[in-house]
């Protein structure tokens, strides 16, 4: 009987700390890996469209596919989801970005809202820097950003631009995750 409890409590005691099913421990994002559906996700206003992908995902089936047109007279395609931050002030954004058509740089960031559910826009837009993608294989994009005192949730921008044309790309294992769990040894950093 001991040993059977010497076997279990290590394998809980790991089983805590492992990614749960949409991204690692701690993500606030609630439909990270497209698995099902592009739930929770809108393309920006003004031209470009998203659509989900069931079987081009990064590690796991699904994917959202971000597609910009020429209705905005832009090069960029932009998705956006809302989310709720917790009392953390530092939070590692992160993706994984593959071009499908015209896409060259990526970029992960978000506008801040001073109310939940991102109500009363303050005006604030905070990114990570741009990063090369390609179509051969996913590239993921990683940033520590810091949210304002007054933010409690944050829209989400995944974009993608090119020097011209309609950029076309697909977007998987998104994670918004407060640096304090990074630190605390929560999630491996």
């Amino acid at each position: 009987m001991l040993s059977s409890c010497k076997w279990s409590f290590p394998l809980l005691l790991t089983a805590s700390f492992a990614a749960h099913a949409c991204g690692p421990a701690g993500n606030l994002v609630t439909n990270c890996n497209f698995n099902v559906d592009i739930s929770g996700y809108t393309a920006q206003k003004g031209g470009d469209v998203i659509s989900h992908e069931p079987a081009l995902g990064n590690q796991a089936p699904g994917a959202m596919r971000v597609r910009d047109t020429n209705a905005d007279s832009d090069s960029q395609a932009e998705a956006e989801s809302c989310v709720n931050l917790t009392a953390s002030r530092d939070y590692r954004l992160s993706a994984s970005f593959r071009a499908v058509l015209a896409a060259e740089t990526c970029l992960l960031g978000w506008d801040e809202f001073v109310l939940p559910n991102c109500n009363q826009p303050n005006g604030t837009f905070i990114a990570s820097g741009g990063v090369s993608v390609n179509s051969q294989s996913y590239t993921s994009v990683n940033a520590l950003l810091s949210a304002s005192a007054s933010a409690q949730s944050v829209e989400l921008v995944i974009l993608c631009s090119a020097g011209s044309g309609e950029p076309q790309f697909l977007v998987d294992d998104i994670s918004l995750v407060s640096a304090m769990l990074l630190r605390n040894g929560f999630e491996a950093p």
